[in-house]
């Protein structure tokens, strides 16, 4: 499985360029974002990263607007759009991505 983790993007477009040819070039099966899209701004950035990929988790960072954290309700992040410690989130996230179940031990 190969995945590819991001945080602290604050609304930067070099850095949004460099993902979008990332993202054109390598087939990810699950991209975590870890917060901090924007720097209190609107949730565009949000937006276009996470149009790039087509299973891509997040949660949002302290300098995310209630607006970014809104957006990630509304894309159906399952529980990444709530408030929650970034390891708890990441670690859903994780999860969720690579599908682990807890499975009955078999003796």
């Amino acid at each position: 499985m190969k995945l590819l983790a991001l945080c602290d993007m604050h609304a930067d477009e070099e850095l949004m360029d460099r993902l979008h040819a990332v993202s054109a070039r390598n087939p990810y099966d699950a991209v975590l974002f870890c917060g901090d899209f924007t720097n209190r701004g609107r949730s565009l950035m949000l937006k276009r990263a996470v149009s790039l990929f087509p299973k891509c988790f997040a949660v949002h960072g302290n300098m995310d607007t209630n607006e970014v954290a809104d957006a990630l309700r509304a894309k159906a992040f399952g529980s990444m759009g709530k408030r929650q410690s970034l390891a708890n989130g990441m670690l859903s996230a994780l999860a969720e991505a690579t599908e682990l179940h807890s499975a009955p031990q078999t003796r």
